[in-house]
């Protein structure tokens, strides 16, 4: 929620159920433990229980009033379930609201121009702009947590929440995700499922894109997304197989107007759609390699050794040749310079 980039190395944690004071008492050893793990159950953010979950929602909530009154227009893609999400948008505590209802053609699929049309009509005097599927479910608050994150925060532009996916019997299936991270959005398009975007980039992004993921990928910037913690939606059923398809498109204008040449491809779908992206590699791309060290030839031996099996592959078949790449093949010469001692 930071912003802070994660590598993409697994992340170890510990938690304990019902913190580790409680949890060395129950194992019966280390009495003398206890106070130490008290000071850390309050010292340290507590983990959180599933079945707590919807308590947990609430520590996200806005206040009951709200000084914001910009207009909101939400645009429902598709027409499934129409009624339920227009159900949700009557309750919502930011009452300047329009919306529309655009056909599909696939997953997510909608004609920009009826989109434009309907921000240059009922829309003409909105701020900013609701994009979800039709059959979406808004939390009451929804509104109102987009429309206070864009007036408090000039530098967002687009800004997205966490959401629901229902499991049977009145469960729910909670999806927390991260800060914005381009090179998941482009492989899952994770944070298209509800999110609010200012008018003005709205417009400009509708006047190429077609489908959900596509305005989101559109709109969407490194340093001028956000992340709203806590569920804005519930999101109907999402047939990922089909999803997948119009995802892989989305990711596939995008490096086309970035004027990056990359492979996107689908990946076997779950409960949301995914692809892998593979950029093209300059081969003929210099790459100068710096081992400091002094009067350590094993060392840099071993090190030497460890870079000689790339320097020894050949560029893909999909390459017209097959010969090393120069780049590769150029090593620097290297000399051990004994110490010197002055007398």
């Amino acid at each position: 929620m930071t912003g802070r980039s994660v590598g993409s190395e697994p992340i170890a944690f510990v938690a304990f159920e019902r913190g580790l004071e409680q949890t060395i008492a129950e194992l019966g050893r280390w009495d003398s433990e206890r106070l130490r793990g008290q000071l850390f159950d309050q010292m340290l953010p507590a983990s959180v229980p599933f079945h707590t979950y919807r308590s947990w929602k609430e520590r996200f909530a806005p206040a009951m009033e709200s000084d914001v009154q910009s207009e909101a227009a939400v645009v429902l893609i598709g027409e499934a379930r129409v009624d339920e999400s227009i159900e949700s948008l009557e309750a919502q505590r930011h009452a300047a609201w329009s919306a529309v209802c655009l056909p599909t053609r696939g997953f997510s699929r909608f004609d920009p121009t009826a989109a434009l049309e309907f921000i240059d009509g009922d829309a003409a005097n909105s701020a900013f702009f609701v994009f979800c599927l039709s059959g979406t479910i808004l939390a009451e608050d929804a509104l109102q947590r987009f429309a206070e994150v864009l007036a408090s925060e000039p530098g967002c532009d687009l800004v997205y929440g966490d959401v629901e996916v229902a499991a049977g019997a009145g469960a729910v299936w909670p999806l927390a995700f991260s800060a914005f991270d381009l090179e998941r959005a482009l492989e899952q398009g994770y944070g298209a499922y509800c999110f609010a975007v200012r008018r003005e980039r709205a417009v400009e992004a509708l006047r190429s894109a077609a489908s959900l993921y596509d305005t989101f990928l559109s709109c969407a910037e490194r340093e001028r997304t956000y992340h709203l913690p806590g569920s804005v939606a519930a999101l109907p059923g999402i047939d990922a197989s089909v999803a997948t398809a119009e995802l892989a498109a989305a990711s596939e204008a995008y490096f086309a107007r970035a004027g990056v040449e990359a492979h996107v491809e689908p990946r076997p779908a779950g409960l949301l759609p995914a692809v892998r992206v593979k950029r093209a590699v300059d081969w003929n791309e210099r790459t100068t390699i710096i081992i400091p060290t002094r009067n350590r030839a094993e060392l840099l031996k071993r090190c030497i050794e460890t870079v000689l099996p790339a320097a020894h592959e050949t560029t893909p078949a999909s390459s017209s040749s097959t010969t090393t790449p120069a780049s590769l093949t150029r090593w620097i010469i290297w000399r051990a310079c004994p110490t010197t001692r002055s007398t």
